[in-house]
């Protein structure tokens, strides 16, 4: 059997690899809730060599999935979520000082950790892997700070200091085919124009992977050799679950574009040669998977056209149409 049949035959679920529903998930989460009341200078989300990291990666909660990843279409694969660099050069002085001093320097610091006293697992673990895709979350946002439809400036403004994916993903395809003097010009406008159907972006089918879930301020803040497989199995059997999930029933077919492709491309070797008992090490690049991949052709990651890649070649217009535009109309 090939590993296309194998993939298509392919009966785990995602939630056997859920590394927040294991024993050392939740003993994770409820040593972080304990921290919250009691001292505690020990305590890291990333394990084991706590100490060598910076409070920001050891304390902020980690976010490992936005978006509804059974059914999304669109997939962004990124390395690890970033951070805001006055959260970085906070100083160790423990986890609920350090919360106290973050929630005054970032918005969404203060947001993550609103009435953190009285969070349970399950509100812990909804952090972790979230339910409303990313776009929509920043809308959330914008209504809230908006009571009614906002002028362009202050809209903008907003936008560029709390929407971060929105002003370095989704500009592009939020203002294809706008008006305006540039994309996030155009973007705005478009959300101006949708102001009071705004909620329809709730159920647009896309999805934040990040490989590893932990907070840095750089990639190389964090070594991927320094991440337990448990961790990354994660979001790699995702992938693979929702193409398993094509190939069998068919709709239309999802893309995932990566940052970090390397390092995607090496968990991903690394679990297939794992749980799919193959006769010789399985290598992307020579297989059937790397027709449902993309990454960015620059260091931007920006959305469009002229910056996915394709196996690395540019992105027909047709294929971007289909796999990416056609989610935005």
């Amino acid at each position: 059997m090939d590993f296309k049949e194998k993939l298509k035959n392919w009966d785990k679920n995602v939630s056997d690899y859920n590394p927040w529903k294991n024993d050392k998930g939740i003993r994770l989460i409820n040593e972080f809730l304990e921290c919250l009341t009691k001292p505690n200078d020990e305590f890291s989300w990333i394990e084991p060599n706590r100490k060598k990291y910076k409070p920001a990666t050891r304390y902020i909660i980690p976010t490992h999935v936005q978006g509804d990843y059974e059914n999304a279409i669109l997939y962004q694969c990124l390395y690890n979520p970033g951070v805001a660099d006055s959260i970085w050069k906070l100083g160790d002085t423990g986890i609920r000082e350090f919360i106290k001093q973050a929630k005054n320097k970032e918005d969404y610091i203060e947001r993550m950790f609103q009435d953190y006293q009285n969070f349970s697992v399950e509100d812990v673990r909804n952090k972790i892997i979230q339910k409303d895709n990313i776009l929509y979350q920043e809308i959330k946002l914008i209504l809230g700070k908006f009571s009614k439809k906002p002028d362009h400036q202050s809209l903008t403004k907003f936008i560029k200091s709390e929407c971060y994916y929105i002003k370095s993903y989704y500009k592009a395809l939020l203002g294809e085919k706008g008006e305006g003097k540039n994309l996030l010009d155009k973007a705005v406008n478009r959300l101006l124009e949708e102001w009071d159907n705004l909620e329809k972006y709730q159920g647009l089918p896309i999805c934040n992977l990040e490989l590893v879930p932990f907070a840095s301020l750089n990639k190389k803040d964090i070594k991927l050799s320094d991440v337990d497989k448990k961790i990354t199995n994660f979001t790699v059997s995702i992938i693979l679950k929702r193409i398993s999930n094509y190939l069998k029933n068919g709709g239309k077919k999802p893309v995932f574009v990566f940052r970090s492709r390397k390092e995607w491309f090496e968990r991903i070797n690394m679990f297939i040669n794992s749980e799919f008992g193959m006769s010789e090490p399985f290598d992307i690049e020579n297989s059937e998977l790397i027709d449902y991949f993309y990454e960015f052709s620059s260091q931007s990651a920006v959305l469009s056209r002229n910056n996915i890649l394709k196996a690395r070649r540019k992105i027909r217009e047709d294929e971007f149409n289909s796999g990416f535009l056609s989610l935005f109309k």
